[in-house]
């Protein structure tokens, strides 16, 4: 910031300028420091983050394959018993496959397995889920919304009231 402030005044700017450019840099730098702290937490949810972000140095479990074909199986699922029209059987169909999908997440929460012709991760899975169910089982897509972490489900548009069903 002094560089910042000696070039500023090198360069012919009145310090009447210079002082409230350098005050608004470092206000700037304090309101993104405070806004970057204000989306990393949130007081009201647990600090428990079920899924993860993957990043490029993290390292990755793979599950057994007979897990991840139970998971794929209810991936389709959702093709099959996911009608504008589904009724109460098959909500409950698809409820139960978010919560075995959920449990997959905790179960396995930095995993990397093959589904189809990509590579899922646990947040992937949860976030397909969630979109999949929203319009067709909202109390199922919940289901799936609640095991986000907190900042991820901050940044969607909200489900409809699963009671809207």
């Amino acid at each position: 910031m002094r560089a910042q402030f000696a070039r500023w005044r090198s360069d012919g700017v009145p310090l009447a300028v210079a002082i409230p450019l350098a005050a608004a840099a470092v206000a700037l730098g304090l309101v993104a420091a405070a806004v970057v702290a204000f989306l990393g937490s949130d007081p009201a949810t647990p600090p428990v983050v079920v899924a993860r972000t993957p990043s490029d140095t993290a390292s990755y479990s793979t599950p057994p394959a007979a897990e991840v074909r139970t998971v794929h199986r209810a991936l389709h699922d959702f093709d099959t018993w996911c009608t504008p029209a589904a009724d109460a059987p098959a909500r409950q169909k698809l409820q139960r496959d978010a919560e075995l999908i959920v449990a997959f997440t905790r179960r396995h929460p930095t995993a990397r397995f093959p589904i189809d012709d990509e590579t899922g991760n646990p947040l992937s899975l949860l976030l397909v889920t969630r979109n999949e169910l929203r319009e067709c089982a909202p109390g199922a897509a919940a289901v799936a919304d609640r095991a986000l972490p907190p900042n991820i489900r901050r940044g969607l548009t909200p489900l409809r009231s699963p009671g809207s069903e």
